[in-house]
């Protein structure tokens, strides 16, 4: 067992001292040292076996999430599925994380469509809200939204129901009272989850699905107190 241990760290930090730097938890093409050349001597293997035995850990660190995400958009598709495995429990809440979130768009981003489908809508559903109004999030909404929901019926009915057409949820002020108020309204003047609700706009499918937008939209627009404005 010790052996093994040893072993992990020392591919690790062989991996990290000679392929990655720091960027701050994104990707810089320019930037990125090394693993385009372990690419071309077809070592991958044993490098997505590494990544999906550590992928929790690696894709919630700023290096790990940087080295997660350039080897997953260079592997096949079944070695993509070996290295979700770890992660298709927890993509809510790697959503909201500083660094995972961007392993999550990188997933959404790099996976075939209709499978990266299915992870959403597997994970997301009753989380909408909650992801819109997280500052990391929100970026993975946006993600979702742009790059899925236009060819996906199911996620963009997904997003629209709970986003949009969603009646009323409970907030709760600084004091901790709580009220009800219209998830639209919510989203709205959230300084995040306006971005989310925007984007649900600009991709809007066609001049109907605009004016259903615009008219919700419109209604809770002199709610909006100056401080949000």
């Amino acid at each position: 067992f010790l052996f093994c241990l040893t072993s992990s760290f020392c591919l690790f930090s062989f991996l990290f001292f000679f392929f990655f730097q720091a960027e701050d938890g994104i990707r810089d093409a320019q930037e990125s040292r090394g693993l385009g050349d372990v690419y071309k001597r077809q070592v991958l293997e044993p490098l997505v076996t590494q990544f999906a035995s550590h992928a929790v850990y690696l894709s919630a660190t700023q290096q790990g999430c940087i080295g997660y995400m350039r080897v997953y958009e260079a592997c096949r598709p079944d070695q993509k599925t070996q290295m979700l495995h770890p992660l298709v429990n927890l993509f809510a809440d790697l959503s909201c994380d500083p660094y995972g979130n961007y392993v999550v768009q990188c997933i959404v981003q790099h996976s075939e469509p209709h499978a990266a489908a299915q992870l959403i809508l597997a994970s997301f559903p009753t989380q909408c809200l909650r992801l819109s109004c997280n500052k990391y999030a929100s970026n993975v909404m946006e993600k979702v939204i742009r790059k899925l929901s236009l060819n996906i019926p199911a996620v963009r009915r997904m997003i629209m129901d709970e986003l949009v057409l969603g009646v009323a949820a409970p907030r709760s002020d600084n004091s901790g009272k709580q009220s009800i108020v219209s998830v639209v309204q919510q989203c709205v003047e959230n300084c995040y989850a306006n971005f989310v609700i925007q984007a649900c706009i600009e991709t809007s499918l066609n001049a109907a699905e605009f004016k259903r937008l615009s008219d919700r939209v419109r209604v809770v627009l002199p709610c909006l107190s100056l401080i949000h404005i």
